[in-house]
């Protein structure tokens, strides 16, 4: 019966020993998985890290281009900043001197009726004089014909 006990023991230790063996193929073949999983996860991620450096490379130089663009754009505005100012400094010039000359046109449009009015009471002295010396003429004549006829 002892050698039962044995057998019974050496069976059990069969048992156990496939049990483990069992467990390490059972073991080595999810660590393979694993693995292999794993080594797609890194070829997925570096494929997205290569994606991911490729779009921020070419946002990169994008945002260089619209730095530069704006660069060009701030010296654009001050440019037409100082073009503003100077039409401005030109356009109060201008009318400033449009206000001259409006004051300088009243003035003489002044001047021209007072001297129009001037002119027309000359004009009316000249006619009344004109009359007059045609009455005197006539006057004369009329005095001179009866001395004439004596």
């Amino acid at each position: 019966m002892k050698w039962m006990g044995w057998v019974i023991a050496l069976l059990c230790l069969l048992g156990f020993v496939a049990a483990k063996q069992q467990n390490a193929k059972r073991y080595r073949e999810a660590k393979a998985l694993l693995e292999q999983d794993l080594a797609d996860v890194r070829k997925q991620a570096d494929g997205q890290v290569a994606t991911t450096q490729t779009g921020l490379e070419e946002r990169r130089a994008s945002l260089a281009k619209v730095r530069e663009k704006t660069a060009e754009l701030q010296a654009q505005k001050d440019e037409l900043k100082a073009q503003q100012t100077q039409l401005t400094e030109t356009i109060a010039r201008l009318l400033a001197g449009t206000e001259r000359l409006r004051d300088a046109e009243t003035q003489t449009t002044d001047t021209h009726s007072e001297n129009r009015e001037e002119i027309q009471e000359l004009q009316e002295r000249l006619n009344q004089a004109d009359r007059k010396i045609t009455l005197w003429r006539k006057m004369i004549a009329m005095v001179s014909e009866p001395v004439e006829a004596q």
